[in-house]
């Protein structure tokens, strides 16, 4: 399954480090398949993977202080979350 973190452009982080918080909560149940100035773009293997990775990131994404407006987007699920509802 694929999700998309979607993170202001301006936040103040560049997105390689955002790109490198992701790789690491998402581990081995997955991978990084691209990135711009204001996305990372994950696909995960399994999906019932899916919520413990979307909890670990979206801690780790509030702990480096992205913005309230940085949100994990599902598209296949046609489900949206921001870093906060975790």
């Amino acid at each position: 399954m694929i999700f998309f973190v979607r993170f202001p452009p301006d936040a103040g982080f560049p997105p390689a480090a955002v790109e490198e918080v992701v790789q690491a909560c998402v581990g081995r149940a997955g991978s990084v398949i691209g990135a711009s100035a204001s996305a990372v773009d994950v696909e995960i293997q399994e999906r019932e993977d899916l919520p413990p990775v979307m909890a670990a990131l979206a801690a780790e994404l509030r702990g480096l202080g992205l913005p309230a407006s940085t949100t994990i987007d599902l598209p296949a699920l046609g489900q949206r979350f921001g870093i906060y509802d975790f």
